[in-house]
């Protein structure tokens, strides 16, 4: 099976607009799929890296770098299977068994 998987709204319905709205698309997703086997992450031409944040973060602007970390041209989101982050993440500490 794929390792991972891409999947763009290239024609996007109007309430993918808005990031916050693929964000919860993304979690209402996710509550139909077995999430102990795949992760989403979601990207979008406004994402705004705070939303994530806790109320007590200092709010970033919209054009901070930062921000940029989950953008892309049109609202995508992507499918991971959760074996594969655990391996990427064993091999980058350099564990390779």
């Amino acid at each position: 099976p794929p390792t991972t998987t891409l999947i763009v709204f290239a024609s996007h319905p109007g309430f993918l607009d808005k990031h916050e709205n693929l964000v919860r698309f993304s979690y209402e997703a996710l509550t139909l799929m077995d999430s102990s086997t795949s992760q989403l992450v979601a990207f979008h031409p406004r994402a705004q890296h705070n939303l994530y944040s806790t109320p007590n973060e200092i709010d970033k602007e919209v054009d901070d770098p930062y921000n940029f970390v989950t953008r892309s041209p049109y609202p995508t989101l992507h499918l991971l299977r959760t074996v594969d982050l655990v391996d990427a993440a064993k091999f980058m500490k350099g564990d390779t068994e």
